[in-house]
């Protein structure tokens, strides 16, 4: 890359906080904190595009544990 040239990427189909939680799965592997309902879909919606198994699971289990 050539200097002084930025590249951004842009996500925007999820909240920046969904975001957070994702990459801080992704680098810590820890258990993400899921405050309600809608937050557990968007994440899982996130974890379904990124195709991160072990993190839907989590969020299934939030959801199912929540009806």
């Amino acid at each position: 890359m050539r200097e002084g040239i930025e590249k951004n990427i842009v996500i925007d189909d999820m909240h920046p906080e969904t975001f957070e939680k994702l990459l801080d799965y992704l680098y810590t592997e820890k258990t993400p904190f899921i405050a309600n309902a809608d937050d557990a879909i968007e994440l899982l919606v996130a974890a379904n595009t990124f195709d991160l198994e072990r993190l839907k699971k989590l969020c299934e289990k939030f959801l199912v544990s929540s009806i």
